[in-house]
């Protein structure tokens, strides 16, 4: 079985962690970025399975989270997308991009259910009956 590659990208260092760690124990390998331009780099060397993208990078108005997901839709790498925001009132769900058929889930990450969290990352990258 090939190990799946996931990017977790949040500026949040525990955040980074926490789903480090969630995604590791679960066999998969996880590579980690702080910004958007520590993002396009790792997706500029490997290809990942799954970008795991906080989509208010820094602020609730910053669009840097969007535009990785952009960079992924344009370079058409074949990487899902669950888009998590750690903001109660952003307001992103009417944003085009994050009805891309590649962007699979929009979570809050304080509503964040482990067992639900993990369940769709296997589902997203097709891993769930292997």
């Amino acid at each position: 079985m090939t190990v799946k590659r996931i990017l977790v990208v949040d500026d949040r260092e525990n955040w980074r962690e926490t789903f480090q760690l969630m995604l590791r124990e679960e066999g998969y390998e996880v590579e980690t970025a702080e910004s958007y331009e520590t993002a396009l780099q790792a997706l500029n060397r490997r290809i990942f399975h799954l970008a795991l993208v906080d989509i208010s990078l820094a602020d609730e108005s910053n669009t840097d989270g969007l535009r990785i997901i952009q960079a992924i839709e344009d370079n058409h790498r074949p990487t899902a997308v669950i888009a998590i925001t750690g903001y109660v009132k952003a307001n992103h769900e009417g944003n085009q991009l994050l009805k891309s058929p590649r962007v699979k889930a929009f979570l809050r990450k304080r509503e964040l259910d482990t067992a639900q969290f993990l369940k769709l990352v296997a589902e997203s990258i097709g891993t769930l009956n292997e």
